[in-house]
C-alpha cells in the first residue's frame, strides 16, 4: 500500500492517459473476436490453429482471454495508482 501511496503522489493523473488508450483497443479487440466468432462460428483459437488439437485451441483461447483481463487489470491499477478517477 504504502508504495502505491508514493506513486500515486509522484504521478498523479499523470498515467491517466493510459486508461484512454487502452480500454478503448481491449473493447475493439473483443468486439472483433465477437464478431469474427459469429460470422464463422469458429472461435479466435479455432481460427488461429487451424490445424492444431482442442488442447492448443483452448490454450489459445485461454491466451486471448487472459491478455485482455490484463489489460483491464492494468488500466483499473493504473488509474488507482494515479489516484484518478473514472
Amino acid at each position: 500500500m504504502r508504495a502505491s501511496i508514493r506513486v500515486g503522489s509522484t504521478f498523479g493523473l499523470g498515467l491517466l492517459w493510459t486508461a484512454l488508450v487502452t480500454l478503448p483497443l481491449m473493447a475493439g479487440v473483443q468486439e472483433g473476436r465477437d464478431r469474427t466468432a459469429l460470422a464463422t462460428g469458429e472461435t479466435l483459437g479455432e481460427l488461429c490453429t487451424p490445424g492444431a488439437t482442442a488442447l492448443g485451441q483452448a490454450g489459445a483461447n485461454a491466451m486471448h482471454t487472459l491478455v485482455l483481463v490484463a489489460l483491464g487489470l492494468a488500466t483499473v491499477l493504473l488509474v488507482l495508482v494515479g489516484g484518478a478517477t473514472l
